[in-house]
Protein backbone atom coordinates (compact mmCIF):
# COMPACT_ATOMS: atom_id res chain seq x y z
CA UNK A 1 0.00 0.00 0.00
CA UNK A 2 1.13 3.54 -0.72
CA UNK A 3 1.96 5.75 2.24
CA UNK A 4 0.05 9.03 2.20
CA UNK A 5 2.26 12.08 2.73
CA UNK A 6 1.14 15.23 4.47
CA UNK A 7 1.23 17.06 1.16
CA UNK A 8 -1.07 14.60 -0.58
CA UNK A 9 -4.57 15.71 -1.50
CA UNK A 10 -5.73 12.46 0.10
CA UNK A 11 -4.05 13.07 3.46
CA UNK A 12 -7.35 13.68 5.26
CA UNK A 13 -9.30 10.51 6.16
CA UNK A 14 -12.49 12.18 4.88
CA UNK A 15 -12.94 15.32 2.81
CA UNK A 16 -11.31 18.33 4.41
CA UNK A 17 -14.70 19.93 5.06
CA UNK A 18 -16.14 16.88 6.84
CA UNK A 19 -12.92 16.31 8.82
CA UNK A 20 -13.01 19.92 10.04
CA UNK A 21 -16.72 19.71 10.87
CA UNK A 22 -16.10 16.62 13.03
CA UNK A 23 -13.06 18.22 14.67
CA UNK A 24 -15.10 21.25 15.77
CA UNK A 25 -17.94 19.12 17.16
CA UNK A 26 -15.54 17.10 19.31
CA UNK A 27 -12.80 19.51 20.31
CA UNK A 28 -14.71 22.73 20.97
CA UNK A 29 -16.44 21.30 24.05
CA UNK A 30 -13.21 19.57 25.13
CA UNK A 31 -11.36 22.88 24.86
CA UNK A 32 -14.03 24.45 27.08
CA UNK A 33 -13.45 21.91 29.85
CA UNK A 34 -16.33 19.55 29.03
CA UNK A 35 -16.51 15.81 28.36
CA UNK A 36 -17.58 14.31 25.04
CA UNK A 37 -19.03 10.97 23.97
CA UNK A 38 -18.60 9.97 20.32
CA UNK A 39 -21.06 7.30 19.19
CA UNK A 40 -19.91 5.45 16.10
CA UNK A 41 -22.52 3.69 14.01
CA UNK A 42 -21.46 0.52 12.19
CA UNK A 43 -22.04 2.23 8.87
CA UNK A 44 -19.29 4.73 9.72
CA UNK A 45 -16.55 2.35 10.84
CA UNK A 46 -12.97 3.28 11.63
CA UNK A 47 -13.85 5.61 14.50
CA UNK A 48 -10.55 5.15 16.28
CA UNK A 49 -8.59 5.80 13.07
CA UNK A 50 -10.33 9.13 12.62
CA UNK A 51 -9.79 10.07 16.27
CA UNK A 52 -6.09 9.20 16.01
CA UNK A 53 -5.82 11.42 12.94
CA UNK A 54 -7.55 14.34 14.68
CA UNK A 55 -5.24 13.95 17.69
CA UNK A 56 -2.12 13.75 15.52
CA UNK A 57 -3.12 16.96 13.71
CA UNK A 58 -4.69 18.76 16.65
CA UNK A 59 -2.46 21.86 16.46
CA UNK A 60 -3.06 22.41 12.76
CA UNK A 61 -6.79 21.70 12.94
CA UNK A 62 -7.26 23.80 16.08
CA UNK A 63 -5.61 26.79 14.41
CA UNK A 64 -7.65 26.56 11.19
CA UNK A 65 -10.90 26.02 13.14
CA UNK A 66 -10.14 28.62 15.83
CA UNK A 67 -10.40 26.07 18.66
CA UNK A 68 -8.43 26.92 21.79
CA UNK A 69 -6.53 23.67 22.21
CA UNK A 70 -2.87 22.72 21.60
CA UNK A 71 -0.29 20.09 22.48
CA UNK A 72 1.58 22.76 24.46
CA UNK A 73 -1.28 23.07 26.93
CA UNK A 74 -3.19 19.79 26.66
CA UNK A 75 -2.00 16.20 26.74
CA UNK A 76 -4.35 13.92 24.79
CA UNK A 77 -3.92 10.31 25.92
CA UNK A 78 -5.54 7.51 23.89
CA UNK A 79 -6.41 4.41 25.93
CA UNK A 80 -6.96 1.55 23.50
CA UNK A 81 -7.89 -1.83 25.11
CA UNK A 82 -6.02 -3.59 22.29
CA UNK A 83 -2.83 -2.58 24.11
CA UNK A 84 -3.72 -4.32 27.38
CA UNK A 85 -1.60 -7.29 28.41
CA UNK A 86 -4.65 -9.14 29.76
CA UNK A 87 -8.38 -8.70 30.21
CA UNK A 88 -8.57 -7.15 33.71
CA UNK A 89 -9.11 -3.85 35.50
CA UNK A 90 -5.51 -3.97 36.77
CA UNK A 91 -4.22 -4.22 33.19
CA UNK A 92 -6.52 -1.39 32.08
CA UNK A 93 -5.39 0.92 34.89
CA UNK A 94 -1.77 -0.04 34.20
CA UNK A 95 -2.28 0.98 30.56
CA UNK A 96 -3.55 4.38 31.72
CA UNK A 97 -0.51 4.67 33.99
CA UNK A 98 1.96 3.85 31.19
CA UNK A 99 0.33 6.19 28.67
CA UNK A 100 0.19 8.98 31.24
CA UNK A 101 3.93 8.72 31.90
CA UNK A 102 4.69 8.57 28.17
CA UNK A 103 2.87 11.86 27.60
CA UNK A 104 3.71 13.79 30.76
CA UNK A 105 7.04 12.30 31.86
CA UNK A 106 8.78 10.91 28.75
CA UNK A 107 11.70 8.67 29.63
CA UNK A 108 10.41 7.69 33.06
CA UNK A 109 9.91 3.99 33.56
CA UNK A 110 6.63 2.90 35.14
CA UNK A 111 6.74 1.06 38.46
CA UNK A 112 5.27 -2.41 38.91
CA UNK A 113 2.30 -2.80 41.29
CA UNK A 114 0.80 -6.12 42.32
CA UNK A 115 -2.07 -4.39 44.12
CA UNK A 116 -4.79 -2.61 42.12
CA UNK A 117 -5.39 -0.10 44.93
CA UNK A 118 -1.70 0.84 45.04
CA UNK A 119 -1.66 1.22 41.27
CA UNK A 120 -4.77 3.43 41.38
CA UNK A 121 -3.21 5.64 44.06
CA UNK A 122 -0.06 6.00 41.92
CA UNK A 123 -2.10 6.96 38.86
CA UNK A 124 -3.93 9.60 40.90
CA UNK A 125 -0.59 11.01 42.11
CA UNK A 126 0.76 11.18 38.56
CA UNK A 127 -2.41 12.83 37.27
CA UNK A 128 -2.12 15.39 40.08
CA UNK A 129 1.48 16.16 39.10
CA UNK A 130 0.75 16.28 35.37
CA UNK A 131 -2.27 18.57 35.60
CA UNK A 132 -0.20 21.24 37.33
CA UNK A 133 1.46 21.73 33.93
CA UNK A 134 -1.12 20.49 31.46
CA UNK A 135 -4.78 19.81 30.98
CA UNK A 136 -5.37 16.10 30.37
CA UNK A 137 -7.81 14.56 27.91
CA UNK A 138 -8.24 10.79 28.18
CA UNK A 139 -9.64 9.13 25.03
CA UNK A 140 -11.34 5.91 26.22
CA UNK A 141 -12.07 3.55 23.35
CA UNK A 142 -14.60 0.71 23.24
CA UNK A 143 -15.76 0.90 26.85
CA UNK A 144 -18.83 -1.19 26.07
CA UNK A 145 -16.66 -4.24 25.36
CA UNK A 146 -14.77 -4.29 28.67
CA UNK A 147 -16.48 -7.18 30.47
CA UNK A 148 -14.34 -6.75 33.59
CA UNK A 149 -15.26 -3.06 33.95
CA UNK A 150 -18.12 -2.63 36.38
CA UNK A 151 -19.63 0.32 38.19
CA UNK A 152 -16.87 0.89 40.72
CA UNK A 153 -14.05 0.69 38.21
CA UNK A 154 -15.66 3.53 36.29
CA UNK A 155 -15.92 5.32 39.61
CA UNK A 156 -12.15 4.88 39.92
CA UNK A 157 -11.70 6.36 36.45
CA UNK A 158 -13.88 9.30 37.40
CA UNK A 159 -11.79 9.89 40.52
CA UNK A 160 -8.86 10.86 38.31
CA UNK A 161 -10.72 14.12 37.68
CA UNK A 162 -10.60 14.93 41.38
CA UNK A 163 -6.93 14.01 41.81
CA UNK A 164 -6.02 17.65 42.43
CA UNK A 165 -9.49 19.05 43.16
CA UNK A 166 -9.62 20.70 39.73
CA UNK A 167 -11.92 18.48 37.66
CA UNK A 168 -12.00 20.75 34.58
CA UNK A 169 -8.29 20.08 33.97
CA UNK A 170 -9.02 16.39 33.39
CA UNK A 171 -11.76 15.35 30.97
CA UNK A 172 -12.79 12.37 28.90
CA UNK A 173 -13.56 11.59 25.30
CA UNK A 174 -15.59 8.36 25.35
CA UNK A 175 -15.55 6.46 22.05
CA UNK A 176 -18.43 3.98 21.94
CA UNK A 177 -20.08 1.85 19.27
CA UNK A 178 -23.83 1.69 18.74
CA UNK A 179 -23.80 -2.02 17.97
CA UNK A 180 -21.55 -2.97 20.90
CA UNK A 181 -22.97 -4.45 24.11
CA UNK A 182 -23.15 -0.90 25.43
CA UNK A 183 -25.99 1.12 26.94
CA UNK A 184 -25.38 4.55 28.39
CA UNK A 185 -28.15 3.97 30.91
CA UNK A 186 -26.65 0.69 32.07
CA UNK A 187 -26.00 0.45 35.81
CA UNK A 188 -22.30 -0.20 35.13
CA UNK A 189 -21.94 3.38 33.85
CA UNK A 190 -23.95 4.96 36.67
CA UNK A 191 -20.94 6.77 38.16
CA UNK A 192 -19.87 8.36 34.86
CA UNK A 193 -23.24 8.71 33.10
CA UNK A 194 -23.43 12.45 33.71
CA UNK A 195 -19.99 12.88 32.13
CA UNK A 196 -20.98 10.77 29.12
CA UNK A 197 -24.13 12.80 28.54
CA UNK A 198 -22.50 16.24 28.61
CA UNK A 199 -21.90 16.32 24.84
CA UNK A 200 -22.82 13.54 22.40
CA UNK A 201 -21.45 13.48 18.85
CA UNK A 202 -22.78 10.98 16.32
CA UNK A 203 -20.71 9.46 13.51
CA UNK A 204 -23.36 8.45 11.02
CA UNK A 205 -23.83 8.30 7.27
CA UNK A 206 -21.60 10.34 5.00
CA UNK A 207 -22.40 12.94 2.32
CA UNK A 208 -22.00 11.70 -1.26
CA UNK A 209 -18.90 13.87 -1.69
CA UNK A 210 -17.18 11.85 1.04
CA UNK A 211 -18.19 8.56 -0.52
CA UNK A 212 -16.64 9.63 -3.84
CA UNK A 213 -13.56 10.88 -1.99
CA UNK A 214 -13.09 7.59 -0.11
CA UNK A 215 -13.33 5.49 -3.27
CA UNK A 216 -10.66 7.56 -5.05
CA UNK A 217 -8.56 7.76 -1.84
CA UNK A 218 -8.45 3.97 -1.57
CA UNK A 219 -7.50 3.79 -5.21
CA UNK A 220 -4.59 6.11 -4.43
CA UNK A 221 -3.52 4.07 -1.38
CA UNK A 222 -3.67 0.82 -3.36
CA UNK A 223 -1.89 2.51 -6.29
CA UNK A 224 -4.76 1.55 -8.56
CA UNK A 225 -6.79 3.83 -10.78
CA UNK A 226 -10.31 2.47 -10.63
CA UNK A 227 -12.35 2.58 -13.82
CA UNK A 228 -15.72 4.29 -13.71
CA UNK A 229 -17.40 0.87 -13.64
CA UNK A 230 -15.21 -0.22 -10.70
CA UNK A 231 -15.97 2.99 -8.81
CA UNK A 232 -19.71 2.53 -9.30
CA UNK A 233 -19.49 -1.15 -8.29
CA UNK A 234 -17.64 -0.25 -5.06
CA UNK A 235 -20.22 2.41 -4.21
CA UNK A 236 -23.10 0.08 -5.02
CA UNK A 237 -21.91 -2.91 -3.00
CA UNK A 238 -20.70 -0.72 -0.10
CA UNK A 239 -23.88 1.41 0.03
CA UNK A 240 -21.57 4.30 0.86
CA UNK A 241 -20.35 2.82 4.16
CA UNK A 242 -16.64 3.63 4.76
CA UNK A 243 -15.76 0.23 6.15
CA UNK A 244 -17.22 -1.57 3.14
CA UNK A 245 -15.62 0.89 0.70
CA UNK A 246 -12.23 -0.10 2.09
CA UNK A 247 -12.73 -3.86 1.76
CA UNK A 248 -14.50 -3.67 -1.60
CA UNK A 249 -11.63 -1.59 -2.99
CA UNK A 250 -9.00 -3.94 -1.57
CA UNK A 251 -10.74 -7.03 -2.88
CA UNK A 252 -10.69 -5.74 -6.48
CA UNK A 253 -6.91 -6.08 -6.52
CA UNK A 254 -7.39 -9.84 -6.91
CA UNK A 255 -10.26 -9.85 -9.41
CA UNK A 256 -9.63 -11.94 -12.55
CA UNK A 257 -10.37 -9.91 -15.68
CA UNK A 258 -12.93 -12.40 -16.95
CA UNK A 259 -15.10 -12.26 -13.79
CA UNK A 260 -18.01 -9.84 -13.59
CA UNK A 261 -17.44 -6.95 -11.14
CA UNK A 262 -20.61 -7.29 -9.09
CA UNK A 263 -20.46 -11.08 -9.11
CA UNK A 264 -16.89 -10.94 -7.76
CA UNK A 265 -17.70 -8.42 -5.01
CA UNK A 266 -20.87 -10.21 -4.01
CA UNK A 267 -18.96 -13.46 -3.53
CA UNK A 268 -16.12 -11.92 -1.53
CA UNK A 269 -16.24 -13.45 1.97
CA UNK A 270 -15.26 -10.33 3.93
CA UNK A 271 -17.56 -8.06 1.93
CA UNK A 272 -20.47 -10.44 2.35
CA UNK A 273 -19.86 -10.82 6.08
CA UNK A 274 -20.20 -7.06 6.43
CA UNK A 275 -23.21 -6.85 4.10
CA UNK A 276 -25.03 -9.57 6.06
CA UNK A 277 -24.59 -7.55 9.24
CA UNK A 278 -25.92 -4.45 7.51
CA UNK A 279 -29.00 -6.52 6.70
CA UNK A 280 -29.52 -7.20 10.38
CA UNK A 281 -27.67 -10.49 10.71
CA UNK A 282 -25.13 -10.47 13.52
CA UNK A 283 -22.11 -12.37 12.29
CA UNK A 284 -18.55 -12.84 13.47
CA UNK A 285 -15.75 -12.00 11.04
CA UNK A 286 -12.00 -12.47 10.93
CA UNK A 287 -9.66 -10.38 8.78
CA UNK A 288 -6.71 -12.61 7.81
CA UNK A 289 -4.71 -9.59 6.62
CA UNK A 290 -4.69 -7.79 9.97
CA UNK A 291 -5.61 -10.57 12.41
CA UNK A 292 -8.52 -8.44 13.64
CA UNK A 293 -11.85 -9.85 14.83
CA UNK A 294 -15.17 -8.12 14.19
CA UNK A 295 -18.77 -8.25 15.36
CA UNK A 296 -21.11 -5.91 13.53
CA UNK A 297 -18.09 -4.37 11.82
CA UNK A 298 -16.62 -3.25 15.14
CA UNK A 299 -13.24 -4.57 16.23
CA UNK A 300 -13.64 -6.86 19.25
CA UNK A 301 -10.12 -8.28 19.36
CA UNK A 302 -9.53 -6.64 22.74
CA UNK A 303 -12.40 -8.67 24.20
CA UNK A 304 -10.38 -11.90 24.05
CA UNK A 305 -7.53 -13.12 26.23
CA UNK A 306 -4.38 -14.30 24.39
CA UNK A 307 -5.42 -17.95 24.69
CA UNK A 308 -8.98 -17.19 23.55
CA UNK A 309 -7.65 -15.15 20.63
CA UNK A 310 -5.31 -17.92 19.47
CA UNK A 311 -8.12 -20.49 19.62
CA UNK A 312 -10.81 -18.41 17.95
CA UNK A 313 -8.54 -17.18 15.14
CA UNK A 314 -7.53 -20.77 14.40
CA UNK A 315 -11.21 -21.71 14.16
CA UNK A 316 -11.86 -18.63 11.97
CA UNK A 317 -8.98 -19.45 9.61
CA UNK A 318 -10.45 -22.93 9.14
CA UNK A 319 -14.08 -21.85 9.16
CA UNK A 320 -16.36 -24.67 8.09
CA UNK A 321 -13.64 -27.26 8.68
CA UNK A 322 -12.98 -29.54 11.63
CA UNK A 323 -10.31 -28.35 14.10
CA UNK A 324 -9.02 -31.02 16.46
CA UNK A 325 -8.28 -30.46 20.14
CA UNK A 326 -4.64 -31.16 19.35
CA UNK A 327 -4.59 -28.29 16.86
CA UNK A 328 -6.22 -25.98 19.40
CA UNK A 329 -3.70 -27.06 22.04
CA UNK A 330 -0.83 -26.26 19.70
CA UNK A 331 -2.31 -22.81 19.01
CA UNK A 332 -2.71 -22.08 22.73
CA UNK A 333 0.53 -23.66 23.96
CA UNK A 334 2.84 -23.60 20.90
CA UNK A 335 5.92 -25.75 21.14
CA UNK A 336 4.79 -27.66 24.22
CA UNK A 337 4.23 -31.39 24.35
CA UNK A 338 0.61 -32.25 23.61
CA UNK A 339 0.75 -34.47 26.68
CA UNK A 340 0.79 -31.31 28.78
CA UNK A 341 -2.59 -30.02 27.66
CA UNK A 342 -5.86 -30.87 29.33
CA UNK A 343 -9.05 -31.82 27.53
CA UNK A 344 -10.90 -30.13 30.36
CA UNK A 345 -8.93 -26.88 29.86
CA UNK A 346 -9.83 -26.78 26.17
CA UNK A 347 -13.48 -27.59 26.90
CA UNK A 348 -13.62 -24.73 29.40
CA UNK A 349 -11.92 -22.40 26.93
CA UNK A 350 -14.53 -23.21 24.26
CA UNK A 351 -17.30 -22.59 26.82
CA UNK A 352 -15.80 -19.16 27.57
CA UNK A 353 -15.54 -18.38 23.87
CA UNK A 354 -19.20 -19.27 23.28
CA UNK A 355 -20.29 -17.15 26.22
CA UNK A 356 -18.16 -14.24 25.10
CA UNK A 357 -19.41 -14.38 21.52
CA UNK A 358 -23.01 -14.39 22.76
CA UNK A 359 -22.25 -11.38 24.99
CA UNK A 360 -20.92 -9.58 21.90
CA UNK A 361 -24.25 -10.09 20.14
CA UNK A 362 -23.43 -13.06 17.91
CA UNK A 363 -26.60 -15.10 17.50
CA UNK A 364 -26.72 -18.88 17.71
CA UNK A 365 -24.10 -21.40 18.69
CA UNK A 366 -21.33 -20.36 16.32
CA UNK A 367 -18.82 -22.95 17.56
CA UNK A 368 -20.08 -26.46 16.83
CA UNK A 369 -18.83 -29.48 18.79
CA UNK A 370 -17.94 -32.52 16.68
CA UNK A 371 -18.06 -35.17 19.40
CA UNK A 372 -14.86 -37.11 19.87
CA UNK A 373 -13.09 -35.16 17.12
CA UNK A 374 -12.95 -31.42 17.90
CA UNK A 375 -14.74 -28.19 16.97
CA UNK A 376 -15.88 -26.24 13.94
CA UNK A 377 -16.72 -22.57 13.41
CA UNK A 378 -19.97 -22.47 11.43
Amino acid sequence: MKRISRNSKYYYPLTEKTTNDIFRKIFRPLASGHNVTVRVAYRFGGGISLIRFLVSEVDKLAKSNKVNISTNDQKIIIIDPNEMSEDSKHSYMNLIYRKLLEKCCPGRKPKAFSSYSELLDEVRREVSKCQKKYEIIFVLRGIGFLEFAYKFMWGNIRSLREADMNPSRVRFLFLVYEEAPYQMNSEKFALIRDLMKENIVEFGSLPSRDVDYLVTRWGYILDKKFTRDEQEAIKKVSRGYPYLIKYAAMSLENRPEDVDLMEFLNKNAVVQDIVSRLDGKKNFAFDPNTGDLFVEGVSVVHSFSPAEYNAVTLLAKMRGKLVSKEQIAEAIWPGESLENYSDWAITQLIKRLRKKLRSLGVEGDLIKTVHGRGYMLK
